[in-house]
């Protein structure tokens, strides 16, 4: 099949899309240092929050923008950090929402489509959508909550721009998706552990909070949160309570709480909140074992009397 520029310029612009994959699957690509460069190089304009848009003038433009974005994704692959993927997930779904009031109606529902929204209807000058596919999609913003639309025949009413914002969100949901890869070339690795290193880690002397000096299991805990990866909500509450406990303002808790790749600033100042209202103490060593964060034989009763780590504490 021919392709002119138009479609190669499309692919460019939505790298994840079908048009992307067809224009790729006879291209031959090695995964070399130049290709793991361009990866990196999208990666780290992602993490600083810097969104590139750029205008391709020749096909091999657009070829080199589908390998960043295909060497970024197995860069991902290789690191499996959420935080990460995440921040990346976002750009390019910032990256969509910019592209796509470009677009013609032709190829916003292609693009739709292509990240699994097949429900939008078009009739007497409005924009519908079914209400499951509105559910999954839509932001979490007060303006998106069904409570305040009205549905028809199972269609939520939409504007023009929410139908776009609502393709960006699931560009973000469809970008999250990477598959563990079983071969990682060599050039691959070295741009992913270049990148890890640039990843944001807990300035704990910025927050008065001394690290090494806390129970083995709160210890646990900020190691995973450095390194990126979520804690579930028995392991953020036990967390929050800790630190409230120690006498920690809510502005250095939040410092703490922002290195979680699904760090919303609402929900957590709400749990804060809410752990100081109801004056919660620190659940006892029997209860955090329990929860499946004890990781050490302290012999104590409380997380709350560890002072420092007795010479003969047990790693289980």
């Amino acid at each position: 099949m021919a392709y002119f520029l138009k479609d190669y310029i499309f692919a460019a612009k939505y790298p994840f899309s079908s048009k992307s994959k067809e224009i790729m699957h006879n291209q031959s690509i090695e995964a070399n240092e130049t290709m793991a460069e361009r990866g990196f190089e999208r990666l780290s304009s992602a993490l600083k929050g810097e969104i590139k848009r750029k205008i391709f003038l020749h096909n091999e433009d657009a070829i080199d923008e589908i390998i960043s974005y295909a060497s970024a994704r197995i860069i991902l692959s290789y690191i499996r950090n959420r935080f990460l993927i995440n921040k990346y997930a976002i750009a390019e779904a910032k990256k969509t929402l910019f592209y796509l009031h470009e677009e013609n109606e032709e190829d916003i529902l292609l693009l739709a489509r292509d990240v699994e929204i097949n429900s939008f209807l078009h009739k007497n000058n409005k924009y519908f959508i079914d209400v499951v596919d509105f559910l999954l999609y839509a932001p979490k913003d007060v303006h998106y909550k069904l409570i305040s639309r009205e549905l028809d025949h199972g269609k939520v009413p939409i504007t023009e721009h929410e139908r776009i914002r609502l393709i960006s969100e699931a560009v973000k949901k469809y970008i999250e998706k990477i598959p563990e890869a079983q071969s990682i070339p060599s050039a691959i690795k070295k741009s992913a552990e270049k990148l890890y290193a640039l990843l944001p880690k807990i300035e704990l002397r910025q927050t008065s909070f001394k690290e090494g000096e806390n129970p083995p299991c709160i210890e646990a805990i900020l190691k995973l949160i450095n390194k990126h990866e979520n804690i579930g909500h028995i392991g953020r509450w036990l967390l929050v309570v800790y630190l409230i406990n120690q006498g920690m303002n809510n502005e250095n808790i939040m410092k703490i709480f922002s290195n979680t790749p699904d760090f919303n600033e609402k929900t957590t100042l709400y749990q804060m909140e809410h752990a100081r209202k109801r004056i919660y103490k620190m659940p006892n060593c029997s209860s955090v074992l329990s929860y499946g964060y004890c990781v050490a034989n302290c012999g104590i009763i409380n997380p709350m009397k560890y002072k420092i780590k007795p010479k003969n504490a047990k790693v289980k």
